[in-house]
């Protein structure tokens, strides 16, 4: 350890000494996350922010980046051990990625993806149908509503800014490109990317009290 010091203060100077203070301190916290985690290899960045742990499931070998968010919701009658996010083995993430599970999240092994990427199965309100979110009402009130589990399975690579939606199931090797936003089925193998145009979607009528497609122009 020592003779590692002397060459490293060697080659770089006086920034070894804050290199090997960094790296020592870095090891403690990751040993202390382990333990709290229960996962003997994972590997993460910075102070993640985690919650509902116990629907997590983390296979062998996740590594994530920096400002990593992993939040399992519980719904009124959920029992509170039961599993909505499983993450495979060899999961690799990149900073800032956002994991969010009310129903059921499900991550295959090996793989990868990008930073700034959002991955949930669950709206703030419902936007039609019967019993449609109403506007007057602030959006963090509104019930949550699921169109479906988010599937992806294994092999999977996930650019930059995706975005993984309530429904989404991505086959085995495909490719997400950066900034797509996914709500439908992707199939194995494909590259897929989604039609970015700024457009309205859907207008609400307050008479009729739903949310009407708007036709293209």
């Amino acid at each position: 350890m020592m003779k590692r010091f002397r060459d490293l203060r060697q080659a770089e100077g006086r920034w070894a000494f804050f290199a090997i203070v960094a790296l020592s301190l870095n090891r403690i916290r990751l040993q202390a996350l382990r333990y709290a985690l229960q996962v003997p290899d994972v590997y993460i960045q910075g102070a993640p922010k985690i919650i509902g742990r116990r629907g997590i499931a983390f296979g062998r070998g996740f590594c994530a980046g920096r400002n990593l968010w992993l939040e399992v919701v519980q719904l009124p009658g959920d029992p509170p051990q039961l599993l909505k996010l499983r993450i495979g083995d060899r999961v690799s993430v990149s900073e800032s990625v956002h994991i969010g599970a009310a129903h059921s999240v499900d991550i295959g092994d090996d793989v990868l993806v990008g930073s700034q990427v959002l991955i949930t199965d669950h709206d703030h309100g419902r936007y039609g149908g019967e019993s449609a979110s109403d506007p007057d009402c602030p959006p963090n009130h509104r019930p949550l509503f699921c169109r479906g589990p988010v599937v992806i399975e294994s092999n999977v690579w996930i650019g930059d800014g995706v975005r993984i939606l309530s429904g989404a199931r991505i086959g085995r090797g495909a490719v997400i490109a950066a900034n797509a936003v996914v709500t439908g089925t992707v199939p194995p193998g494909a590259v897929y990317a989604s039609d970015l145009r700024v457009r309205l979607l859907k207008q609400y009528d307050p008479i009729s009290r739903t949310w009407s497609r708007q036709r293209e122009a």
